[in-house]
């Protein structure tokens, strides 16, 4: 059936539906949805899929609506598995625009407008469309691929990529946030300038499955850093992390600016943020034993979740992890120094 007749048997007010329906998500869910609807509807149109594309964001969802549904469920499923794809193709510097699960949150949104559409009897069928998911042992952990390296790069190789970053104030900071607090990529993109305490050396920073910040200790090299990232920024209220128009920066900054660094220190191993995060944690480990400090100090500095009845002990805690971070810095310093 062709897309003119599909899309004349789909009801007038489609966009008011899909509106309506984004309405009743969550703001966040809403923003994500309709950020991924648009970025659908922009590739549609650089594939000819569309005549033309509305400057009007929600136009254009209607757009993309209106054609996804106009499909059946083997055309508008490789549609959506061809879009998938596009979004994880390497760039030109190999990193992809945005990460596996980014993709896989995206492809959601197209889910979600599918299945609001079965539930209202506008399609009889369901996307079938994604990633493998990955396999999982029968204690519930993920199986890796026979051969596949998941270790970071080593302590040489971190150090040489702290020394390969020294000129460029974000990669300074971004590198050394990770090697010495074990910051979390997200964790560092969604800082802004008001979490900042440079006089006490500390950022307030949501850690993962946390909903409260928490103060996070910084080492002396990434005070040093972010106060050397703050003169080329300025101290202007925002996002710490710019891009180039002023906003935060994206998802795929930060693994860009990671693989560049590893690329040009020689890394020949692939280097992810979550993989530098590895090594961080793993030289905390030896640096804790050598210091006989426990290993709640260890899974503080890592910002895991333990047990609620160590709160009381935070400020300790917080102490012996800048203690532990001053230490992986004093480490790397002396191995970029040989």
């Amino acid at each position: 059936m062709t897309l003119a007749r599909r899309a004349d048997e789909l009801p007038a007010n489609l966009r008011a539906a899909l509106l309506r329906w984004l309405d009743d998500l969550s703001p966040h869910t809403r923003k994500a949805y309709t950020d991924a609807l648009w970025i659908f509807a922009k590739w549609l149109r650089a594939q000819g899929l569309l005549k033309s594309l509305p400057d009007d964001r929600e136009a254009a969802v209607e757009a993309a609506g209106v054609y996804l549904l106009s499909l059946g469920p083997v055309e508008a499923s490789a549609t959506a598995a061809a879009w998938l794809q596009s979004l994880l193709q390497p760039g030109d510097d190999g990193v992809p625009s945005v990460t596996r699960g980014t993709a896989q949150n995206r492809l959601s949104a197209l889910r979600w407008a599918v299945r609001q559409a079965h539930q209202v009897g506008l399609v009889t069928w369901q996307l079938q469309a994604g990633l493998p998911r990955p396999q999982k042992d029968k204690a519930g952990r993920v199986a890796l691929k026979p051969g596949r390296d998941m270790r970071g790069p080593t302590p040489e190789e971190a150090a040489r990529m702290l020394e390969v970053v020294q000129e460029d104030p974000v990669a300074r900071f971004v590198l050394s946030a990770i090697l010495h607090e074990t910051l979390r990529e997200h964790e560092i993109r969604q800082l802004d300038v008001a979490d900042v305490d440079l006089e006490a050396q500390v950022v307030q920073v949501v850690r993962k499955k946390r909903v409260e910040p928490e103060p996070v200790p910084l080492s002396r090299p990434t005070g040093e850093a972010l106060r050397g990232l703050l003169e080329v920024r300025g101290a202007e209220p925002g996002p710490l992390l710019l891009n180039p128009q002023g906003s935060r920066v994206s998802r795929a900054y930060i693994p860009r600016l990671v693989a560049r660094a590893a690329l040009e220190a020689g890394v020949e191993r692939q280097v992810s943020p979550h993989r530098l995060r590895h090594t961080a944690i793993t030289m905390g480990d030896a640096a804790a034993e050598a210091l006989g400090l426990s290993a709640k100090v260890r899974q503080h500095r890592a910002g895991h979740r333990g047990d609620r009845s160590y709160a009381r002990y935070v400020d300790d805690l917080a102490h012996n992890a800048r203690t532990l971070s001053d230490a992986v810095a004093r480490a790397l310093a002396d191995l970029s120094s040989q």
